[in-house]
């Protein structure tokens, strides 16, 4: 499943972060209720999708940690706000390098590299660009 859209993070309550769908959001509280799925990978290109709140902040509640709990092995978020000129070219990365490779085992490190080149391209040196995206998995 890929979500490219505007994310909204709430830091008082964070069961309602969510991606802003065209029609509502989905929040954490939201794919909590869906139940267990059995699903491979979750791409959340959107802003602050893996960060939780300001008053529990050594607790995991954000999409990033709902989608896996619900049953996604592999799940890509981002930590803050992400650049919508490069977010299309990381997620084209990281499905061009998963198709070659043909499986999921070594996300993370396709995750990595997808970033690396972001990140040593001219325009992309500043952190803020290139370093919000994680993988959260095996």
């Amino acid at each position: 499943m890929h979500f490219a859209c505007h994310g909204q993070q709430d830091l008082d309550e964070p069961s309602r972060n969510a991606v802003l769908l065209h029609d509502e959001p989905l929040t954490v509280l939201d794919v909590a209720r869906l139940g267990a799925v059995d699903a491979e990978l979750a791409f959340l290109s959107a802003c602050a999708t893996a960060s939780g709140g300001a008053t529990l902040p050594d607790e995991a509640i954000h999409l990033a940690s709902s989608l896996q709990t619900a049953g996604f092995r592999h799940v890509i978020a981002t930590l803050w706000p992400i650049y919508d000129a490069v977010a299309p070219q990381v997620g084209q990365d990281v499905y061009q390098a998963l198709a070659d490779a043909g499986q999921t085992r070594d996300l993370a490190a396709l995750l990595h590299q997808a970033v690396r080149r972001l990140r040593d391209r001219d325009d992309s040196r500043s952190p803020l660009v290139w370093a919000p995206y994680v993988h959260i998995g095996p």
